[in-house]
């Protein structure tokens, strides 16, 4: 009696081959790991705003009036994201090392030192400023120019009314 070959086994109707399995996880993986990286890749290198724009996204994020922190970034520094003044404050909000330090503290996370970085600080040191003099913009402006401690103690300084008084101006015509 001649020998017959064994048939060969059909997989159930209902079930994917093992085949057809190991693509599908093998894509799937593929996916996911291409997924992954971009997602990586957007926070490690985020777009960069322009000044402006980042301006507008920190305030509103914050909740202040986008002129009156438009108004202070063109008092400080003219938007200039590399103007480092005498005593060491930086960028377009003229943010001292102290204040980004205790700015950060304030926000919990570590701020990557960029422009939209300064200005992230700066918008929320202003934010600050606001709570803590009641909304009270004049003294939360010169807060933010000769220090909230000085601002307690002494009042506001000569330059400091001028200050004010030329940001408050320049954010209702901003």
């Amino acid at each position: 009696m001649p020998r017959s070959r064994p048939r060969a086994r059909k997989p159930p109707r209902n079930r994917p081959s093992p085949t057809w399995r190991r693509r599908l996880c093998i894509g799937l993986a593929i996916a996911t790991t291409t997924l992954i990286g971009v997602s990586l890749a957007d926070r490690a290198a985020p777009r960069p705003r322009s000044v402006q724009s980042s301006i507008d996204y920190w305030a509103r994020q914050y909740r202040v009036d986008v002129h009156l922190a438009r108004a202070v970034a063109w008092m400080e520094s003219g938007n200039n994201p590399r103007v480092v003044s005498p005593t060491g404050a930086r960028g377009v909000m003229q943010v001292e090392p102290s204040t980004w330090r205790y700015t950060e503290h304030l926000l919990g996370t570590h701020v990557r030192h960029t422009t939209d970085g300064n200005i992230r600080i700066g918008v929320a040191y202003l934010r600050q400023m606001l709570r803590e003099f009641g909304g009270d913009r004049r003294r939360a402006l010169a807060a933010y120019y000769q220090g909230p401690r000085a601002v307690r103690e002494v009042g506001l300084y000569a330059s400091s009314e001028r200050y004010v008084a030329t940001v408050l101006a320049l954010a209702r015509r901003m």
